[in-house]
């Protein structure tokens, strides 16, 4: 597991006070140092939804207190295929020495209904594209840095469907060989 680096649970918390308070400044620098990420020196690449394109984010948290080059290739609302492509795309042009990767937020509110019928079939989808984002970001000398995507218990399309499938998505991320 060479080229591995995880974060796991944090973004939630880290994106609640991104950029804001002492205390996002001490969980940043913590956890990047829990990833070895290191200060300075270093090209970090951020892709993910909008949990990633905001501005402040998490993202430009962690390369303000780390001071390393950093690039966000964010969209509102993509899911995990278009950041598999994207992903790709990018690293046909350059190369980066961690590879944060925030995705599966917006596979909750994708492919189909919400009766629970689909869970399976989105974890399926969501975790493949995922393990290709990572698999691919090694291949490249990167180190990957997986994300779990927060709650979103405050969306009003929340059910306990869209919850089942938060819980296991994450579990995955915590287990995957990011």
């Amino acid at each position: 597991m060479k080229n591995t680096a995880k974060i796991l649970t944090i973004t939630g918390v880290i994106m609640a006070i991104a950029g804001i308070t002492t205390l996002g400044y001490f969980l940043v620098k913590k956890y990047a140092k829990k990833a070895a990420i290191g200060t300075g020196g270093k090209k970090l690449l951020f892709i993910g939804d909008s949990l990633t394109a905001a501005n402040p984010s998490y993202a430009d948290l962690f390369a303000e207190v780390t001071k390393n080059e950093y690039k966000k290739i964010a969209v509102v609302g993509i899911s995990t295929n278009k950041m598999l492509e994207n992903l790709q795309n990018e690293l046909n042009k350059n190369t980066y020495d961690f590879i944060f990767i925030l995705g599966g937020y917006n596979n909750n509110y994708a492919y189909g209904n919400d009766n629970g019928d689909n869970i399976d079939f989105k974890l399926d989808k969501t975790t493949k594209e995922l393990q290709e984002m990572y698999s691919l970001a090694k291949a490249k000398g990167s180190k990957v840095v997986a994300i779990t995507p927060p709650s979103s218990a405050n969306n009003s399309r929340y059910n306990s469907y869209r919850q089942e499938f938060h819980d296991r998505l994450n579990k995955w991320i915590m287990k995957s060989n990011a």
